[in-house]
């Protein structure tokens, strides 16, 4: 009798860059880092993950004008109830792209095949499915903090984080 394979799904992690875009009609406009967002979706589990700047520059404040400033005084604190109100959909990134698309933006995510290292038996370990979510900020974090000279000089060594972890519905 021949052997059946069945193929082993890893299942896929999707990290998008949170921005603010002080002047959308200007294509040199100051574009203010905020933070990323991430989804881990495996089998029978799923996650969310945020990574923030605790605060703004006085520079951006000012740049970012009233609205922006009653908003974003504190990215992290804002996000977090972005956060809230995405971990309760199925598609939180896209929940949040369609909710955030102008001046305050989650941009487009990029995907990637999670490891098979976070499986033992064929099965996600809950754990390992964390740290790898947590771990995934983190580097976007470094991002954060590489990207801007006058944005890094403000920022906290370690931006705030937050992951949450769920059993994905059933399909």
């Amino acid at each position: 009798m021949g052997e059946t394979i069945v193929p082993f799904s890893t299942g896929t992690i999707k990290v998008s860059a949170i921005r603010f875009y002080c002047s959308q009609s200007r294509t040199d406009g100051l574009v203010v880092q905020l933070g990323a967002i991430a989804e881990i979706l495996v089998p029978k589990l799923c996650g969310l993950g945020l990574i923030a700047r605790a605060q703004l520059t006085p520079f951006e404040m000012e740049a970012i004008g009233e609205l922006g400033r009653r908003l974003l005084a504190s990215p992290f604190e804002a996000l977090s109830k972005e956060f809230d109100l995405a971990w309760t959909t199925e598609e939180p990134i896209e929940f949040l792209r369609s909710r955030h698309s102008h001046s305050f933006r989650v941009e487009a995510p990029s995907i990637q095949n999670v490891p098979r290292r976070l499986f033992i038996d064929g099965q996600p370990v809950r754990s390992l499915v964390r740290t790898f979510l947590s771990e995934s900020l983190d580097e976007e974090g470094q991002k954060l903090v590489a990207l801007d000279e006058r944005q890094a000089s403000h920022m906290v060594k370690e931006p705030p984080e937050r992951v949450e972890l769920r059993p994905q519905a059933a399909a």
